[in-house]
């Protein structure tokens, strides 16, 4: 079974697995991702695609030895414990369960590898919304490569239990009213197009700047909800104009429940007529201005929105509020995805494109350079 914990000093998270766990999970990211993203009408797919596939490119050292290995327990002590428990076993029946205890003793092998945590939520948040956006049965007829509805209905749950691994290795480490606003958000969303368009050039950044202004766990545990945040999309909403939809919909909705209260008054009092005359209403008595089904399906549809707007504002506050911290008390100090590309798109004009050893000399000169081989994950 595919487990997924914390590392010890919290710079990412550690995916562990038998071979066949990891090399299955390898399949479905591979596999699903390529796709469902070959059949995105969006310039940035393959880019998103070659994203995925650097967690591929870990899976596939992992399961193949070249990463990190432990035993983990199999409880081979409790093999044949409750049979003998119920009734008297055979001794020949004794003598197998014996060895086959002595053979598991030292518990299942596992192979793992971590994965930063600027990574770590990309994947998660880039396959829930992949997952959550579904295959059409259409993009089946163009395969050159064998692939059926069942097989990436079957991949598409490895991915979506993959990313809840995730989420469980978060509820320990950011609050429980961020967690679930994000969580919340996250799913009344499938923001397709902004995870494919995504930079790796700030993921990058965040990786850079992750390890070099959180040294310590302490500090990593401070800010891991600003990049939940961060990574969520959260940033990209407009505060005023969800404000101002937000009272728009309530005196909407305020005035619908005033009309709708008003409808039933002349419904009950319609029926209070027919019963003391004993006629029959009239079609103009019987029918509110509104249809009541018409009411009340824009009435739940309001309360939707509202919903929808606060749990957006709630997590702009939390954003705003971590943002402020990091910007303020952290060095190097923070920048969301909007400025960072800002930054960016100044510095080539400036300068021109950049190439991968120019990148790294620029975030060397921005935050600072990471001795990787000597990371305390």
């Amino acid at each position: 079974m595919i487990k997924v914990r914390n590392t010890p000093q919290l710079a990412g998270i550690t995916i562990l697995g038998d071979y066949e766990d990891l090399n299955a999970l390898y399949d479905a990211v591979s596999r699903y991702s390529r796709f469902f993203l070959n059949h995105q009408d969006n310039d940035y797919a393959e880019n998103c695609l070659e994203c995925l596939l650097g967690l591929c490119y870990d899976l596939r050292h992992a399961y193949q030895g070249d990463r990190g290995y432990e035993s983990v327990e199999n409880r081979a002590d409790s093999i044949g414990l409750m049979a003998g428990i119920l009734y008297e076993l055979p001794q020949d029946y004794k003598n197998r369960i014996e060895t086959a205890r002595a053979s598991y003793d030292n518990g299942n092998l596992y192979f793992s590898v971590e994965v930063l945590y600027p990574w770590a939520l990309y994947y998660m948040f880039t396959l829930k919304t992949i997952a959550d956006a579904h295959f059409r049965s259409h993009w089946f007829e163009d395969l050159k490569v064998p692939y059926d509805k069942y097989m990436a209905e079957k991949d598409e749950a490895l991915l979506r239990y993959f990313v809840q691994l995730i989420w469980e290795a978060l509820q320990s480490e950011i609050p429980d009213d961020i967690l679930s606003s994000v969580y919340e958000y996250t799913s009344l969303y499938t923001k397709t197009d902004y995870y494919i368009s995504y930079p790796d050039m700030y993921l990058e950044w965040l990786c850079t700047w992750w390890i070099l202004a959180a040294p310590t766990r302490e500090t990593r545990h401070s800010i891991l909800p600003l990049l939940c945040l961060e990574l969520s999309s959260i940033y990209e909403e407009d505060e005023l104009e969800i404000e101002d939809k937000l009272a728009e919909d309530k005196e909407t909705l305020r005035e619908l429940l005033a009309e709708s209260s008003k409808s039933d008054s002349l419904i009950k009092g319609g029926e209070r007529k027919k019963r003391k005359k004993g006629k029959k209403e009239t079609t103009e008595t019987q029918s509110p201005e509104v249809p009541v089904d018409d009411m009340e399906s824009k009435i739940h549809l309001l309360r939707f929105y509202i919903h929808v707007h606060e749990i957006t504002l709630s997590c702009v506050e939390k954003y705003d509020t971590y943002l402020d911290k990091a910007t303020d008390e952290i060095h190097p100090p923070y920048f969301p995805m909007e400025e960072y590309m800002y930054r960016i798109h100044e510095h080539v004009s400036e300068n021109g494109t950049f190439s991968e050893i120019t990148y790294h000399d620029y975030l060397v000169d921005e935050i600072g350079e990471v001795d990787w081989e000597k990371l305390e994950w």
